[in-house]
């Protein structure tokens, strides 16, 4: 028998704070609210339940990997995933501890300065986000700024130099995307070969032609009402050879105890009405 179990901790009990393994308790454990924001700022909670959302991501990875490993040897284990131990484990695609011995911010808001130009910058309708960290990148945006001369600057030839000189080449942007639509300063990037988009809001975003078209977001229904005109999360998965999709709802409470204990398990019905009368179901 492969077994997951999903908790705030871990298995061993326990944990920091209170105890309590609310998400944004997590949250505010892991690290991840005070890698947002601008230095200095108070502590950033993501609006999303990031760690709601990341640990049953693990545990199904793993679950996967124990059902292999049973197939492979008989052997069934208990897997088990901590909601803190997802969420801090982000941590590590950034090295913060050498940042912090080099005197560089952990937290950099909207731009980046280890990379430049990089980030995110205001447009006359709303934002873009554009990465030109190369030289190449670089030069496409000097040129969409109408600025080509830029790349022969000494404060911004090389990358270690935007780096060093991250805030004034930031400002120069920011003052050419604030004079220009989303559309328009996207255009001009892209026809210098400069990897940027529009800063998308939620009801933007979930309303993607190729997104929808992959059934990556899909209408919700409701098992009684049918459908919801709601958008809400698919299967962001596509198989070439399997049909996947959420063609079902989540189950009621105890919805499927006939089906595993009953017919998987071969619990008689005897045994089954004394566990609901103990309270077990």
């Amino acid at each position: 028998m492969v077994y997951t179990s999903i908790s705030g901790f871990g298995a061993q009990g326990g944990g920091s704070g209170t105890g309590e393994a609310m998400d944004t308790i997590i949250q505010a454990l892991s690290g991840v609210m005070m890698t947002a924001g601008e230095p200095g700022d108070p502590p950033v909670r993501f609006d999303l339940p990031a760690g709601d959302l990341l640990v049953p991501l693990y545990a199904v990875i793993g679950t996967l990997a124990a059902v292999l490993h049973a197939e492979h040897t008989g052997e069934g284990q208990h897997v088990d995933v901590s909601m803190l131990g997802a969420l801090t484990s982000l941590l590590s695609c950034e090295p913060f501890d050498a940042y912090e011995m080099m005197g560089l911010p952990s937290r950099t808001g909207a731009l980046v300065p280890r990379l430049a130009p990089f980030g995110v910058f205001p447009a006359a309708d709303g934002w873009i986000a554009l990465c030109g960290p190369t030289d190449a990148f670089a030069r496409g945006v000097f040129t969409a700024m109408d600025r080509p001369e830029l790349a022969g600057d000494e404060r911004f030839a090389t990358r270690d130099r935007r780096v060093r000189n991250a805030a004034e080449l930031h400002e120069l942007i920011r003052s050419w995307s604030s004079g220009l639509t989303r559309a328009e300063a996207i255009k001009r990037l892209a026809d210098h070969g400069v990897p940027a988009a529009e800063v998308r809001d939620p009801s933007e975003a979930v309303r993607d032609a190729t997104v929808l078209a992959r059934r990556e977001v899909v209408e919700l229904v409701h098992p009684d009402h049918g459908p919801t005109g709601l958008l809400g999360p698919g299967i962001p998965i596509t198989f070439s050879a399997s049909d996947a999709g959420l063609d079902r709802p989540a189950p009621h409470l105890g919805q499927h105890n006939q089906v595993v204990l009953g017919g998987l398990l071969g619990y008689s019905p005897e045994r089954l009405a004394a566990l609901a009368d103990e309270g077990v179901l």
